[in-house]
This record gives C-alpha cells, structure tokens and sequence, in this order.
C-alpha cells in the first residue's frame, strides 16, 4: 500500500468515525452508567442507560437510512461507526442483569438492534449490493420487519415483567401491526427476490437473504416462544410465520446456489429435487419440534397432578 493510498484510508476511517460518534458517545455513556449502576444500584442511572441506549441504536438507524445521500456505505462506516456502539451495549446489559433486570432488557434490544443494523449494513457493503441500505429492497424490509417484530417481543417481555403488563402487552399487539407492509412485500411484493430480478449477492448464507428472511424467522421464533402458555393462538400464529420464513428462506438459499445471486428463472437440473428432499426434512424437523413440546406439556400436567 502506497503512502497516499494509506492516507487516503486513514481519511475515510476517521470520517466514518466522526460522522458516527455521537451514537458512539451514547453508547460509552450508557456503558458507563449501567457500570455504575451495578456498584451503585440506582434506578435513575438504569434509566439514564436505557435512555442512552436506545438514543445510540435510533441514530445508528437513522444513519443508515441517510446513508444513500451521504456518500454511501463501505467497509470504514461499518467497522468505524455501526459496530462500536454495538460492541460498547455488551457489557451494559451485563452490568445492568442483577440490579436493574428491566433496564436490562431495554439495553438488550438496543444492543439486538444496534447488531441488526450493522449486519444489514455489512451484507450490501461485502456484496456490493447497493449504496445504502435503503436502496435493496430486501435488506430493508427485512430491517423494517425486524425493528418492529424487536420492540414488540421487547414490549411482551416487559409486560410479563414489570406492574404494568395491560399497557405494555397492548403496546406490543400495536407494535405488531406496522409488520404487515414490511411482511407483505417479503412475501409477495417487490422486495421478494424472486419476483423483482434484483441481485442477493454471491456468498453462501451471509446474503440479502441472512437479513430479509432468517433473521425475522429468528425474531418470530423467539416471539412465539415468549408467549405465556394460555396464550396459544398468538403464540401459534408467530410460530407459523417464522416457520415459512425459514422455508422461504432455505428455499431461497437453495435456489441462489443453483442460480447464482440472480434468483429468478426457470428451475435447473437437480433443484426440484433439492427443494423436494430440503422441504421434507423441514417438515420432519417441524413436526418433531410439535411432538417433543407436547409430551413435555403432557408431562408437566402429570407431574403437577
């Protein structure tokens, strides 16, 4: 690397790290005060961390989302502003664990957040996908689903934990509904790979589709198992949608290796039956899913009887 190739990067890095800092500088302050708070429990400074917490992960969103227009994304914005501030919310929600549980979960999912955002970030920048988030329908969908399937499992578990679960818990079901558009155009919209031709890029699994399609099946998955037990019907209703998301998404993923990063065309020798063996085994996997949750249920009654 020559001397003005090296000045060059140096230039870049500490840009992206300027333009980034005050996420950074949140992210410290709440790192700082949830330390605090663990020598010192207090609720104000558990407060003051939650608070900073998610201001850090909100700039970070709103980074992204301006990125297109500020020059765009590449390797120094992601390693210099979007996975510090991700980094630093690690220790906080440790520090905050035993003294503050709720501020805990609060950090958490900025912290979740945070790590989401730069994931999307990292897929378009190492594919080339785009020049800003915003700008590949996929990835941005699966972002906007997974902000709000994120703050309603966040309101959920608040609900069960703190003295104002019917506020919370309806607040969760409110949180649920802007999942529908996001949700819409994965499925049958123009951010589906398959209908609009765009590219999802070449690497195996670290894709358009890690962010458009797993991470939501991740989310929802985890969502339906934090539904209550009398709570069967929502907790059935996001099992269901994290199931077809993880068969879209192999599905997917099984086609991009047969196609290449352009998904759309008629089927090639051999994939039908790869889909064919992957959707049984899917439903094999599934179905002993159902049946262990069962006799553990069953199980349970009969041991409290």
């Amino acid at each position: 690397m020559t001397g003005a190739s090296a000045t060059s990067l140096a230039r870049l890095f500490l840009s992206a790290f300027l333009d980034g800092w005050p996420s950074l500088a949140l992210a410290l302050a709440a790192c700082l005060m949830a330390s605090t708070c663990r020598r010192l429990p207090r609720s104000a400074l558990a407060a003051g961390a939650a608070s900073a917490a998610v201001a850090a992960t909100l700039l970070l969103l709103w980074r992204a989302w301006r990125a297109g227009t500020a020059g765009g994304e590449n390797l120094a914005t992601l390693t210099a502003a979007y996975l510090p501030p991700a980094v630093l919310l690690i220790p906080a929600v440790r520090s905050l664990a035993a003294t503050a549980p709720w501020a805990a979960r609060i950090v958490g999912a900025a912290r979740d957040l945070a790590f989401l955002t730069a994931l999307a970030v990292a897929i378009v920048v190492v594919n080339g996908l785009a020049l800003a988030v915003p700008d590949h329908a996929l990835v941005f969908a699966g972002l906007r689903l997974s902000v709000w399937l994120l703050l309603a499992g966040t309101l959920d578990a608040l609900g069960r934990e703190t003295a104002a679960p019917h506020v919370l818990r309806r607040m969760a079901v409110a949180a649920l509904l802007p999942t529908v558009e996001p949700l819409a155009a994965l499925l049958a919209g123009g951010a589906n790979p398959l209908l609009s031709g765009f590219e999802v890029g070449l690497w195996p699994i670290a894709n358009a589709l890690l962010p458009g399609y797993l991470v939501p099946a991740l989310l929802l998955a985890r969502l339906a198992r934090g539904r209550p037990a009398g709570e069967r019907i929502p907790s059935r209703l996001a099992g269901g949608a994290a199931a077809l998301m993880v068969l879209l998404w192999t599905s997917l993923e099984l086609r991009r290796a047969f196609h290449g990063a352009v998904l759309s065309g008629p089927l090639r020798p051999g994939e039908g039956l790869a889909l064919v063996l992957i959707w049984a085994g899917l439903a094999t996997v599934f179905a002993g899913g159902s049946w262990i949750r069962r006799r553990r249920r069953i199980s349970s009654r009969r041991s409290r009887a």
